[in-house]
Formats: structure tokens, sequence, C-alpha cells
């Protein structure tokens, strides 16, 4: 599907977890190519899925560091200040939400409607967590969980809002909601030069994983030169 804002940029998004042959890649690539793309990405790729997509062209973009809380002493959701309200998001939102994303991750990174809904949809089950000062919204956490594994999909702060512990509010009570489920772990993913949200997840007892993954790996197609 077509990345946010960039056109001739597109998404390429997989649902098996295995990695697929190198000629499957290839034929993706080459059908992207005859339909207009002029770049494709991907999604978070773990190690073992990467390599036919490198042999096909594309190069990483971003590296994840992935880390694991095994729910074990997870306190209770702490609201910083009596004005801050967390409640369900519902699909309504999800215009407002967009914006928030890109401002908090930049038009590179961020997702619109579409990849929040994509988001949602990733695992059996989700929770869509909003978190409001008033009636504006100034985070939301989607969190999902897919057997007894828990996963925190997406955690977004307004910058005007960040480093009021809004981040640290949400991140616990997907923790909470983890755990009354009875889920063996949460798994998050963030940038691996993202320093405050690596420091907020570690101060919660997450910790990090022996390997990587790598998000919107790209290849530029020939049709650009």
């Amino acid at each position: 599907r077509p990345w946010p804002g960039e056109p001739g940029t597109v998404q390429l998004l997989t649902l098996e977890q295995s990695a697929p042959p190198v000629e499957v890649v290839q034929r993706w690539v080459d059908e992207l190519r005859e339909s207009g793309a002029q770049r494709i990405r991907t999604g978070a790729l773990g190690p073992t899925v990467r390599p036919p997509y490198l042999e096909c062209g594309f190069s990483v973009r971003q590296e994840l560091a992935l880390l694991h809380h095994s729910l074990d002493g997870v306190r209770a959701a702490v609201v910083p200040c009596e004005s801050l309200l967390l409640q369900r998001g519902r699909r309504s939102d999800l215009g407002a939400l967009a914006d928030l994303d890109r401002r908090a991750f930049g038009s590179l990174w961020a997702m619109d409607a579409t990849g929040i809904i994509d988001a949602c949809d990733a695992t059996p089950h989700h929770r869509l967590r909003l978190a409001l000062v008033g009636t504006s919204v100034v985070g939301f956490a989607i969190s999902g969980r897919a057997g007894r594994n828990a996963y925190l999909q997406r955690l977004a702060v307004d910058p005007g809002h960040q480093g009021a512990g809004i981040g640290r509010a949400l991140t616990l009570d997907a923790l909470r909601w983890a755990r009354r489920h009875r889920c063996s772990g949460m798994l998050v993913n963030t940038h691996v030069e993202n320093a405050t949200a690596l420091g907020l997840y570690r101060s919660l007892g997450f910790e990090e994983l022996g390997y990587r993954l790598a998000r919107s790996e790209e290849h530029t197609s020939e049709l650009q030169s």
C-alpha cells in the first residue's frame, strides 16, 4: 500500500513470519516496479527473515532494539497528574491519532489511520488506550495479545507533553492489561538511537534481547535513474 506522504513509495506488508524465497521477493519487486513504485519499504524484519530481501537489493534503513518484559512485579499504573485521564480509544479517533503520531515520530516514520488499524489488527486481541488532558488527546498506546504473548505495538506522546510521565502511565497500563490476561510476557521494539524510549522501557523492567530487527528496509527502483 502507499507510504503516507511520499508519492511513489510503497510499503510491502507480509503476513508470514518465515523468510520468503529470493525469487518470490524479486517477483514482488518486479511487479511493484511495473505498477510505478519508485521505492519499496518493509516493516520490521527479524535476522532470519532479512537475507532474501538484502539479496534483492534492499538495505537496512533503521535498526530496532527488541525488549521483553516478564510481567513480574508489574506495579499499578501511575497517573502523573490529576488532569490526565486514560480511556478506551475508538475507530472514530483515528484521524486525531494519525495527526498525533506524525507529530511524535515525524513524517518519515509516522503511521496514518490505515497504519494504526494495521497495528490494531496485527494480533487477535488488541487494546487502544488514549491519554487525555482535559478534552485533548496527548498520547496513545496500542497493545496486542496472541495466545500468551503480548506486544506493545505503538506508543506515541505529543511532543508538547513529553517528559510529563504520560508514556510511563500508558506503558504501565499496557503491562497490567497483559498480566491481567495471564500473558507470559510483553515485547516492544524501538529505534536503537531512541535513548528516551529505551530509558523508559528499561526503567519499567524491560530487558533488551540479544538480536535486533530492521525496519523499513529500502529498495530504490531503477525507474528513478
